[in-house]
C-alpha cells in the first residue's frame, strides 16, 4: 500500500533536495506547503516563543506562508501541522481530516546516535536514507533541512482521508524499525505531527 501511494508522488517536481542528485534547490515556504498540505483544508501552526506556546490557525496556504515569515522574524520558533483538520479548534488527532504527505524526521547529532535515536549529522543521515529507500524501492522524497536534522517527505497528488493514511504510516514505521533505520517513531504514524516548515 505504501509503495502505491507513494509512487504516485515520484513525478512531482519541486523538491528542496534530491536523494540521487544531491543538489540544493531554492523553495518558498508556500511552494513548500502547497506540496506537503492538502489543497484545502484547516491549517495550523504551532508557536513558541519563551514559556508562551499557541495555535494559530489558517484556511489559506498562501496566508500561512506569509504567517511563518512574519512570526519568525518577531522570534517566534514556527511548527506546521502535517494535516488538514475538520475545524481549527484544536490540533487533536481524532480533528485531523486529510494528510497528502508521508514524512520522516531524521534527529542528528552525537547524543542522538549514541542513543540510536538518530545520526550522527546529517550527511550520515541522507546516505541512511537513501539506503533505506533502495531497500524498499521508493521514490525520491523530498528532503528538507530542519536545522538540527532531516525531514524526509513523500507527497501525494491528492490528499487522503486520516484513517487511510494512518493504515499506511503505521507501515511505514513497522518498515523502519524492521530496518533498524532511526527515523522519531514520534512522528512517522502521528496524524497531529508538526515539523518545522521552510524558512
Amino acid at each position: 500500500i505504501f509503495l502505491a501511494c507513494t509512487r504516485r508522488a515520484s513525478k512531482r517536481k519541486g523538491a528542496t533536495m534530491t536523494v540521487s542528485k544531491k543538489v540544493a534547490q531554492t523553495i518558498t515556504a508556500a511552494e513548500f506547503l502547497a506540496k506537503v498540505l492538502p489543497q484545502s483544508g484547516n491549517y495550523l501552526l504551532f508557536l513558541l516563543k519563551g514559556k508562551k506556546k499557541f495555535h494559530q490557525p489558517f484556511t489559506s496556504i498562501d496566508a500561512m506562508a506569509s504567517a511563518i515569515k512574519k512570526f519568525n522574524c518577531s522570534g517566534h520558533t514556527v511548527y506546521h501541522a502535517c494535516g488538514a483538520f475538520y475545524t481549527d479548534e484544536s490540533r487533536r488527532a481524532d480533528n485531523v481530516a486529510y494528510l497528502r504527505s508521508f514524512f520522516l524526521d531524521l534527529d542528528c547529532g552525537r547524543e542522538k546516535a549514541d542513543k540510536g535515536k538518530g545520526f550522527i549529522d546529517k550527511f550520515n543521515a541522507l546516505i541512511a536514507l537513501r539506503k533505506f529507500c533502495g531497500k524498499l524501492d521508493l521514490p525520491k522524497p523530498t528532503i528538507i533541512d530542519s536545522g538540527g536534522g532531516l525531514h524526509a517527505y513523500w507527497t501525494l497528488q491528492d490528499g487522503i482521508a486520516a484513517d487511510e493514511w494512518l493504515v499506511v504510516a503505521r507501515k511505514l514505521k513497522q518498515l523502519t524499525k524492521f530496518f533498524k533505520f532511526p527515523a522519531d517513531d514520534a512522528r512517522t504514524a502521528d496524524r497531529a505531527s508538526v515539523l518545522r516548515p521552510v524558512g
